[in-house]
């Protein structure tokens, strides 16, 4: 992430937010991004209901969208056997603390994206730029970037996580959608590569290839069905009651289920369908609330 250049984007979009309000503040970003005028009124599209959901102001989204006060939700809703080990959760941290840690780990902040550091050997990197690099993280109000408000209501921190592998890791990403109707739909997303090379394949839960994309264009490559297909997809939905719309990251490191975090407006809602008729699709799966008043 060019620290700069993002906290030169959030103080202009701050400004704008500002001057203007939350709502028009959307516009503007929504038809910057997309090229099209957004509709908060009567939203219809996936990508309208993302926007208009970027402006709740319920706790439970602020405290699920945290990657560390998330696991207290995790662990009531699925139990804590899903969740990665974690080594701490800092407001600042020194040298000191990397030292503390194991050769290899994770270490990331608490709100927003990007900030993934993998470290494989912390006796070749420079630890004091480590944690120059993550302290400076902290202070992003990521919120203002996107209009992802949500993300200032708690604080920003550092936490440091158990690196389950140094292999690739394949991402299961699973977007649950619940209506007014009581529908139910889930679709599978397999995420693997470097943050520069992503690829994606996307499958029904039936484990059927789906012959549409959204964000990333799709793959030729299969993958075989994962055994713990069954367990996903229930560990998703237990996790997913609560909301209209959240997508449910999951891990699979030698056949054991890791939880990885719960996102609510994925591409900060601006992510591309081809063909673009999905996108009306994937919003009359969805509720314009974010969160289900009759599940709490």
């Amino acid at each position: 992430m060019d620290f700069e250049y993002f906290n030169k984007l959030i103080r202009k979009h701050r400004v704008i937010c500002l001057f203007f309000g939350k709502k028009n503040f959307l516009k503007y970003i929504y038809r910057k991004q997309t090229k099209q005028k957004l509709n908060l009124k009567t939203p219809q599209s996936f990508r309208e209901k993302l926007q208009l959901h970027k402006l709740t102001k319920e706790p439970l989204v602020a405290r699920c969208a945290n990657k560390s006060l998330v696991r207290q939700y995790v662990q009531e809703k699925i139990g804590e056997e899903y969740l990665i080990p974690q080594y701490f959760c800092k407001s600042k941290i020194c040298t000191n603390d990397l030292k503390k840690l194991p050769q290899s780990f994770i270490i990331k902040t608490t709100n927003g994206s990007g900030t993934n550091l993998t470290i494989i050997n912390k006796n070749k990197e420079d630890l004091q730029s480590i944690c120059n690099k993550m302290n400076s993280y902290t202070k992003i109000k990521y919120g203002y970037l996107w209009g992802e408000f949500f993300y200032d209501k708690t604080k920003n921190q550092i936490i440091a996580e158990k690196l389950l592998t140094k292999e690739i890791v394949y991402d299961y990403k699973i977007h649950c959608f619940r209506n007014n109707k009581g529908k139910f739909h889930q679709i599978i997303e397999v995420l693997w590569g470097p943050k520069n090379d992503r690829h994606k394949k996307m499958y029904d839960t039936n484990w059927k290839p789906l012959k549409y994309s959204f964000s990333l264009p799709p793959e030729d490559q299969s993958f075989p069905k994962p055994k713990q297909l069954e367990e996903l997809l229930l560990l998703s939905a237990k996790l997913s009651g609560d909301f209209s719309y959240v997508r449910t990251d999951f891990y699979i490191v030698e056949n054991k289920i890791f939880f990885g975090e719960l996102t609510f407006i994925p591409t900060a809602g601006f992510g591309r369908f081809n063909p673009t008729r999905f996108d009306n699709i994937w919003g009359s799966w969805i509720e314009d609330n974010i969160i289900r008043k009759d599940a709490l």
